[in-house]
């Protein structure tokens, strides 16, 4: 070819090639190419996208508009992930995995239903997104592993721990106390250095080390936990201006003898002591002293007179992070603050969800929350 014929040749390639990118110069990409992806932004025709650290799916598009019971979609690489998402329900046994083949059956707090699913590697007590992240006879609960078992039985839990009935819809699937991880904060003990003590570390109750000081008996002034003898946790009561020593208990350990009450929650493993005596209304806390307010502290409907730390509803919420007035910290659902409520017209289009096993209400007050 010759030099004129060849300079002739690539020009025409030049224009053909040009002309073609400049067609598509507003193309919209209909897959998932590193072209758009990571720009921060939701292209049509783009699966998802992570906007600003936060992952952005096409409208309509979830796990359960693709055929799954539930769960949450996640993207990586601008590509739709669904492992997260948990299978269709499954009528199957979690104890015996009967209704599942070369799978394991797990059981769904939040549905409060079963599905078969490939075993995970996560033991109890370690974090989850979801049931299936964990190992056979696990379940997972506000993030956290926790073993399933036959509510009321005492030899399938850590320690003979008692298997506690949950209000989630299925009255033949408990849960087991999460064990004690480390030292035992209620009684002080399990530090492997003389002259440490046990103090709590979080409402799961995990507990912590360090040096025990002697500290302020129960009902003492204090600042923090540490401030106080072993077994008790630093709370603001119903004094405006001060925190006192409160005495922890959990299912083995009570209080007084029983002449005060625990505000415990079997799905957790402590609580703190209560005064019978500032036993109050939760639907109404102009009863309390000092602008306190009226809280129910377990599932059992122990209330207590104590300030709150104004989460809304809907925020999550614990045992030692309480709810504003009128709401209630739903630790045997998804611990998160819900509306108390006394009739179906309190909650639209939510449910009333009476609690039974509140007597100290007489029947007169639950919590709203969605149609089970």
């Amino acid at each position: 070819m010759s030099l004129s014929a060849r300079s002739y040749f690539l020009l025409i390639m030049f224009l053909i090639v040009t002309n073609l990118g400049g067609c598509n110069s507003h193309a919209t990409f209909e897959d998932n190419s590193f072209e758009n992806c990571f720009n921060d932004f939701l292209d049509p025709g783009e699966a998802c996208d992570s906007v600003y650290g936060v992952d952005q799916f096409q409208e309509g598009d979830s796990c359960e508009a693709r055929g799954y019971a539930g769960g949450t979609l996640w993207c990586y690489d601008c590509t739709v992930v669904t492992s997260n998402c948990i299978p269709a329900a499954t009528d199957c046994s979690p104890f015996t995995d009967e209704g599942c083949e070369d799978t394991v059956c797990y059981f769904d707090p939040n549905a409060g239903t079963t599905f078969c699913a490939d075993m995970g590697g996560g033991f109890e007590g370690e974090a989850c997104d979801v049931p299936s992240d964990c190992a056979s006879l696990m379940t997972c609960l506000v993030g956290t592993c926790r073993r399933v078992c036959n509510p009321g039985a005492t030899d399938e839990c850590q320690n003979d721990a008692e298997c506690m009935y949950q209000d989630w819809g299925n009255e033949d699937i408990g849960l087991c106390p999460l064990p004690f991880v480390g030292c035992d904060p209620v009684v002080g003990i399990g530090c492997d250095n003389a002259g440490d003590a046990c103090y709590l570390q979080n409402a799961r109750g995990d507990g912590f080390c360090s040096a025990n000081v002697g500290g302020e008996p129960t009902g003492g002034p204090c600042g923090a936990d540490v401030d106080c003898q072993p077994g008790n946790v630093c709370l603001q009561l119903t004094d405006p201006s001060q925190s006192y020593c409160t005495r922890l208990c959990d299912a083995s350990s009570w209080c007084d003898g029983g002449s005060a009450w625990c505000a415990y929650h079997p799905a957790a493993r402590v609580g703190f002591c209560v005064d019978p005596e500032l036993s109050c209304d939760p639907l109404n806390s102009t009863t309390c002293p000092n602008g306190s307010a009226c809280v129910v502290v377990n599932t059992y409907g122990t209330t207590t007179c104590m300030y709150t730390h104004g989460i809304q509803e809907g925020e999550a919420c614990d045992l030692f992070n309480r709810c504003e007035a009128g709401l209630y910290c739903a630790t045997d659902l998804d611990w998160k603050c819900h509306r108390l409520c006394q009739a179906m017209a309190d909650c639209n289009p939510d449910e009333c969800f009476e609690m039974q096993d509140w007597p100290q209400n007489n029947g007169q007050a639950g919590y709203c929350r969605p149609p089970q």
